[in-house]
């Protein structure tokens, strides 16, 4: 942890924020794989006010996916959707669709998760809608997939069921 902490000063006496923000980021993992969940935010945290600094709205989106994971996977929902609804605001502002898909692919997951449905459907119709706005036909059969597999977890099977037969047409 030593070597991380001395690179962290050289970053920080040279004032190189994408290093430094790397170096945080790298700390961040150590507290991960140790199960602490705390400090691993913390660095996370620190790491995106360097990132927003930085001018990089890419890295800061990256940073905010690394901590809305982190809550996830902690079962902490709303602070991981209120990271991934800040990227995504940020990945229409940029024009970058792919990571768009990206984002909106794990705010639906979050909800299906917590049996959100309804808003889980909403957010994947938006993939839907540029999966085909893009003319993306396999985008289209995995998303219809999705959509299948939140109508079987809320015991909708007919719907289900029926999504399932259409994506199949699709791909």
């Amino acid at each position: 942890m030593s070597a991380f902490n001395e690179s962290l000063d050289v970053c920080r006496s040279i004032g190189d924020l994408q290093g430094e923000c790397t170096v945080l980021q790298s700390i961040s993992r150590i507290y991960e794989a140790k199960g602490d969940i705390g400090n691993t935010a913390h660095y996370l945290e620190e790491a995106l006010d360097i990132a927003s600094a930085t001018g990089d709205r890419k890295l800061e989106c990256s940073v905010m996916h690394k901590l809305a994971s982190i809550f996830a996977d902690s079962g902490m929902s709303e602070p991981a959707l209120m990271y991934l609804e800040d990227a995504l605001y940020i990945y229409r502002d940029l024009g970058d669709r792919q990571e768009e898909i990206v984002t909106l692919g794990k705010i639906s997951q979050i909800n299906k998760n917590r049996r959100g449905y309804d808003l889980a459907v909403e957010y994947l119709e938006e993939v839907l809608d540029i999966a085909r706005n893009l003319g993306d036909r396999q985008l289209e059969g995995e998303t219809l997939h999705k959509f299948s597999l939140i109508y079987l977890d809320k015991a909708d099977p007919d719907t289900g069921q029926e999504v399932i037969t259409t994506s199949r047409l699709t791909i």
